[in-house]
């Protein structure tokens, strides 16, 4: 654009001339034919081009042509910012003015001619080209330090963080998105090795938000290999919480994790940040979406006769127990599924009436869908297998043994959800000498694979506000709901 034209300072009093009709442009012009000419000027695709200033120190001026920048103004704001970039050139560097690419003092004086705020038209960057919508602010100018020789340094300051401003490594600016206000938080599900916390990091990064953690494996410290839990090199990548945070004999559950995350999501939105919960387990999203049923508390004492009661049962044989006392809850527990079967035998015990009567009676939400998108990640199934059965792999690479083993030697209840996470129990067989290495790995990953379907599943008939999308669209998916 021709906004920057001729550095000599004869022609300083001209510029205040044409500032002054700058002024008047945009104020009287704007309002009319801005709007009527949107269309037209939208489609005619106006291209400037940018003069080659000095050195930001040679102590000349800048002029602004008032037409120019009218015309520049009129095309940019009421076509939504659509600005597009073709042959990009650096401005000439400034003398020790390491971020500053324009000369930020001239900036001054022409603002000086149109009054005490300067409106400057940005676009927000996204995805390495201009594009979302238009801000316009005020901008703010202080002395920063005098000089040797009397000369003043100035600066461009920001009225508030991640508007206006460069683009020269600041992490504020490296937002792909325009405002993440009009979101509470954001929720990335999907089945195992889909890609979500890849996804979530990326996000946390792009936003400046805050992972949070929303599967019932990736609590515990005793298991970050064999769970998939973030490396410690991702974890540093971007704020996370709740990962790790419960030792391997606590039988953590649905109501916990909403006590634990609720504090969490109000200290994290205190701080002005996007809660981006990620994970596998659908009834934690569902938790969060629905609320809790009202279920009592069970006895420390309830629980431990029905888990001794239970000791050495298949879980077909505990069905069977749950059906003959509890037909209505036998009913809707699957039974391979033995948590819950134990679970639904110590509410029974410790009130006497079904867990399903108290299941109709739910808390309060902790989380509207309105204001809280979620996105599933769906690679194809084959895909999907291919890439289960790698990571199981990797996993036995990376000391998925050892770490099992050392779990194993803690002696915890065999009932608890920490001693039957994906290919714990098999390799359990494998470090006492009941199978093989190559069964306990094969069977880790038949386990995942088919509880990968199970996520499916529950997603398809629990969540389907949840919106499907293959990991390769994840990140446009992500870009349409913030």
């Amino acid at each position: 654009m021709r906004a920057m034209g001729a550095h000599g300072a004869h022609e300083f009093a001209s510029a205040r001339r044409e500032s002054n009709a700058l002024r008047n442009h945009l104020r009287d012009d704007f309002g009319i034919q801005s709007f009527q000419q949107r269309d037209a000027l939208a489609k005619s695709g106006l291209k400037f081009n940018l003069a080659a200033h000095g050195a930001l120190g040679d102590r000349r001026h800048m002029l602004f042509h008032a037409d120019i920048i009218g015309e520049l103004v009129d095309t940019f704001l009421p076509d939504h910012g659509r600005i597009h970039i073709g042959q990009k050139k650096f401005f000439a560097a400034g003398r020790s003015r390491l971020h500053d690419h324009i000369d930020g003092c001239a900036l001054q004086r022409r603002a000086d001619t149109l009054g005490e705020v300067a409106v400057v038209c940005c676009a927000l960057r996204c995805e390495g080209k201009v594009g979302g919508n238009a801000g316009c602010e005020p901008i703010r100018f202080r002395r920063r330090r005098q000089r040797a020789g009397g000369s003043v340094e100035q600066s461009l300051i920001e009225q508030r963080a991640g508007g206006i401003g460069n683009e020269c490594g600041d992490q504020r600016h490296e937002r792909a998105f325009g405002t993440v206000s009009r979101i509470s938080a954001l929720l990335i599900a999907g089945p195992t090795a889909s890609g979500k916390s890849a996804l979530a990091i990326r996000v946390a990064q792009a936003v400046g938000g805050v992972v949070v953690n929303a599967d019932s494996m990736q609590v515990y410290g005793d298991l970050r290999i064999i769970t998939a839990r973030p490396t410690l090199e991702e974890e540093a990548s971007a704020p996370h919480r709740l990962f790790g945070h419960v030792d391997g004999a606590v039988n953590y559950s649905v109501g916990r994790f909403l006590a634990d995350v609720e504090p969490v999501l109000a200290d994290i939105r205190g701080q002005g940040r996007l809660p981006i919960l990620t994970g596998g387990t659908g009834m934690y999203f569902k938790a969060l979406l629905r609320g809790l049923s009202d279920i009592p508390a069970v006895p420390e004492a309830v629980r431990a006769q029905v888990r001794a009661e239970s000791e050495g049962l298949s879980a077909p044989e505990l069905h069977a127990r749950l059906a003959a006392r509890d037909p209505q809850t036998a009913a809707r527990l699957r039974p391979s599924d033995p948590q819950r079967i134990l679970r639904a035998l110590e509410v029974f015990e410790a009130t006497g009436q079904p867990l399903a009567s108290f299941q109709a009676k739910r808390g309060p939400a902790l989380l509207d869908s309105a204001s809280a998108p979620g996105i599933f990640l769906a690679p194809p199934r084959e895909v999907l297998k291919a890439r289960i059965d790698r990571r199981f792999l990797e996993m036995m690479q990376t000391g998925a043994v050892e770490e099992v083993e050392r779990l194993a030697a803690r002696g915890l209840d065999p009932a608890l959800p920490v001693m039957r996470a994906h290919g714990v129990p098999g390799l359990i067989d494998y470090l006492r000498g009941n199978t093989t290495l190559e069964a306990a790995i094969e069977r880790g990953q038949k386990d995942t694979r088919a509880y990968s379907k199970r996520q499916f599943t529950f997603v398809r008939h629990q969540l389907p506000e949840f919106a499907m999308v293959s990991p390769e669209k994840a990140w446009e998916a992500v870009q349409q709901v913030i």
